[in-house]
């Protein structure tokens, strides 16, 4: 199993029901620091795949957060950040800090903090002075960091996610109403995952000798982030695989767009 061993597995699972993206933040309510250093601690123990990491910026610049992508608007307020950092033509790179990436997210979920991922509109020339990178290094994404507010900016985030429903499982998982009880979790916890402009382009598959199976949609290369998007399902996936007592790890398969299989035969728990 790749989850960190400091977070229990029904702690991510409840955030994953409760999360919502968040970009407007209480300016003048400073992050917990203890929170803080829970968040920068998993940041330096929990880096299960080469190339993909995260860190915690405690003083983010206002100008990290630019632009705007379609009508979610502008990022205010925040005073933390997530920045995803990622080593350039590694295998899976992307995927791997999608999954990364969201298992920050969750823990800062899970200590009453709101989060928004952000591979687009963010500028890249700010966010490179904020860690120490290494020559083949850079940062795919942020996220802000804060408590979120209850009305003003995130109105217009909520009226968004009305607009655009989560696609049904018949489309990101054909067949899965005879998969295993498992595997059926698991891509009802990857349907909720977030993804840029929730186009949600995921798909996954089952077979008794293949496992889970994920991979980006036909056609789904053409979005922002479709590979990072995937790595948060696939985390997703394993928090429920995890949950209904199949343990297991995802592994890569080398191809493009990302293919990951999650090993399990029909029913079975395979050792983490």
């Amino acid at each position: 199993m790749t989850l960190p061993s400091s977070l229990s597995v029904s702690a991510l699972q409840d955030a994953i029901l409760v999360r919502t993206s968040r970009r407007a933040y209480e300016p003048d309510r400073a992050v917990d620091p203890a929170a803080l250093e829970s968040l920068e601690h998993l940041a330096e123990e929990f880096r299960p795949w080469p190339g993909a990491r995260f860190g915690v910026v405690r003083e983010a610049p206002p100008d990290l957060f630019t632009g705007l992508v379609g009508s979610y608007g502008r990022v205010s307020g925040a005073r933390c950040a997530f920045i995803f950092v990622g080593t350039e033509d590694t295998p899976d790179v992307e995927a791997a800090l999608g999954y990364v990436g969201e298992v920050a997210v969750l823990a800062a979920t899970a200590l009453g903090l709101g989060t928004c991922w952000i591979a687009g509109s963010f500028d890249r020339s700010v966010a490179a002075t904020l860690t120490e990178l290494g020559p083949e290094e850079r940062v795919y994404g942020v996220s802000p960091i804060g408590y979120g507010k209850t009305k003003g900016g995130d109105a217009l985030l909520s009226g968004w996610r009305a607009l655009h429903r989560r696609k049904p499982l018949a489309t990101i998982a054909p067949g899965c109403e005879s998969w295993p009880d498992w595997a059926r979790a698991a891509v009802e916890a990857a349907r909720l995952a977030p993804s840029a402009i929730n186009r949600q382009p995921w798909r996954f598959s089952y077979g008794p000798d293949t496992g889970l199976v994920a991979s980006v949609a036909p056609g789904g290369s053409g979005t922002l982030a479709p590979e990072l998007d995937v790595g948060i399902a696939m985390l997703h996936a394993e928090v429920a695989a995890t949950a209904a007592g199949c343990g297991g790890t995802w592994v890569f398969e080398g191809k493009r767009p990302v293919l990951a299989a999650y090993p399990g035969g029909a029913g079975s728990a395979p050792a983490a």
